[in-house]
């Protein structure tokens, strides 16, 4: 049987999970369909996570009952270049990589108190993070690195810290994507060469790593999914200003199209899929901000959201189950912004947050 939720990983996404009937058995836990505050259906609080070039790192909330709160998590001593962020069991796990070439843990919540640890040295300075959080209670924090590598670093559940190389590509990696289905983990990589590749392995493959695009620009930025279908979507912004989707899967033979193009490098996206539409954010250099939607019976639209003033560094979203759209920014000038909209909610954008050192990398979650 195939079990289809909402936030389970508390990231806004929809996931699925296949077990055999026969030993599927429990209950169905409504435990995000509270009443709280923010107007988001869930608990309603909106989070984002911030590293910052002064080697802070930060969180910034509000909702659910809670006034507008910013506090530091982290001081890393490195410019923070990505963060990720899940919550697990009640407790609110962080990562950070830096231009040291250090890879941190915080956490805090469930009993925890507020606690920072290095979880990995990878030799050259981390460009992109990507993390998950399997049902084993297995942490798994995914690097791209300058150098062009990408390590694996995991721990938990009888597993001690472990730390391996999973590709190499010869040109500075930098973004990561990744998922887990059905046992497989798969890293979606982008390269300063321009160039995008997969690595996958488990569920009974080898370690597999293949090119799945040429964009002929430097891949600046990723962000995947893998839809009930089977078919897997990447989502790429590039240096030449364009965004693509590369898919796969479910007797799609291997696609490459341009979803968008801007007159200025894309920075940073982030993306969603919600009742057949795909969404991709993108951020740019320039300061802008735009969606970009397609299926559910719309065509492909591009529409500028945002204008912050700043080279837009970093972009994360949400669309919660109200059908409001959350994107959230961090901008070369010190700032996190939300713009929102949807719902009855007028397009709106305004500054939850300024962190007095640029910021180069933000993630949002929902609880």
């Amino acid at each position: 049987m195939t079990i289809e939720d909402y936030n389970s990983d508390y990231t806004g996404h929809w996931g699925e999970h296949t077990v055999p009937v026969s030993s599927a058995s429990g209950y169905i836990h409504f435990k995000d369909l509270s009443s709280g505050g923010g107007g988001t259906g869930l608990q309603g609080i909106q989070h984002i996570f911030a590293g910052a070039a002064d080697g802070t790192v930060h969180e910034t909330y509000w909702g659910g009952g809670n006034a507008l709160t910013t506090w530091q998590i982290a001081s890393l001593g490195s410019p923070v270049t990505a963060v990720s962020a899940r919550t697990s069991n009640g407790v609110f796990h962080v990562y950070s990589g830096t231009q040291a070439g250090t890879v941190y843990e915080t956490y805090w919540g469930g009993g925890n108190a507020l606690t920072t640890w290095q979880v990995a040295s990878i030799g050259s300075p981390v460009t992109s993070i990507s993390t998950q959080i399997t049902p084993d209670g297995v942490q798994h924090v995914y690097t791209g690195a300058s150098n062009g590598t990408v390590h694996e670093t995991y721990w938990g559940s009888g597993n001690s810290l472990t730390t391996w190389q999973i590709a190499s590509f010869g040109s500075s990696v930098n973004a990561l994507s990744t998922q887990v289905d059905n046992g497989v983990q798969h890293v979606y990589s982008g390269t300063q060469a321009g160039t995008v590749h997969e690595s996958y392995w488990g569920g009974g493959n080898a370690l597999t790593t293949w090119q799945i695009a040429s964009l002929g620009s430097a891949v600046t930025s990723v962000d995947s999914r893998i839809t009930p279908d089977t078919v897997q979507h990447v989502y790429s912004g590039s240096q030449g200003g364009s965004v693509y989707e590369t898919y796969w899967g479910n007797g799609n033979s291997l696609t490459t199209w341009q979803a968008a193009h801007f007159s200025s490098p894309v920075k940073g996206i982030s993306t969603q899929i919600s009742t057949g539409v795909q969404h991709i954010y993108a951020g740019n250099a320039d300061g802008t901000v735009h969606e970009t939607y397609w299926g559910g019976g719309n065509s492909l639209t591009t529409w500028q959201i945002a204008s912050l003033g700043s080279a837009v560094n970093s972009v994360s979203s949400q669309i919660t189950s109200d059908s409001v759209q959350h994107v959230y920014t961090g901008t070369a000038d010190d700032l996190l912004h939300e713009t929102y909209w949807g719902n009855g909610n007028a397009l709106t954008t305004w500054q939850p947050a300024d962190l007095g050192s640029p910021v180069d990398a933000v993630q949002s979650l929902i609880t």
